[in-house]
């Protein structure tokens, strides 16, 4: 990395655009390798639900709350999200949510058990 080049990018959804709608930021922040859109809602207001079978998905939120898809597999993503940023205890509760909800998924049973032994570390 260059003096000119710091490696990251920063930018505000202000700086990108006004008021609340759909924005492309993906050149905004530098990315090349794959697109990136951001939301702004009012307060209060749902983007309603929607899936896709070949794409993967990042949420953010700045202010409010996130409302997802209350199923195994959401309850696993969350889970690991919480676990990867150190946040065992609510971690816990999400993989938890998930198991009870009985899926043969391997990597589900993986995940409950990094977390139940993050939980023990930071215990000690």
């Amino acid at each position: 990395m260059s003096d000119d080049d710091p490696g990251y990018a920063v930018s505000s959804l202000d700086q990108i655009g006004e008021g609340y709608g759909f924005r492309k930021i993906r050149h905004a922040v530098g990315v090349t390798a794959f697109g990136i859109n951001a939301v702004v809602l009012p307060p209060g207001y749902s983007s309603g639900e929607h899936y896709h079978e070949q794409q993967e998905e990042t949420y953010f939120v700045h202010q409010g709350e996130l409302e997802f898809r209350r199923d195994v597999y959401s309850y696993d993503a969350l889970a690991w999200a919480l676990y990867k940023n150190g946040r065992y205890s609510e971690a816990q509760d999400y993989i938890q949510k998930a198991l009870v909800l009985k899926t043969p998924e391997p990597m589900f049973h993986q995940h409950a058990e990094a977390i139940s032994q993050a939980l023990e570390r930071a215990a000690k």
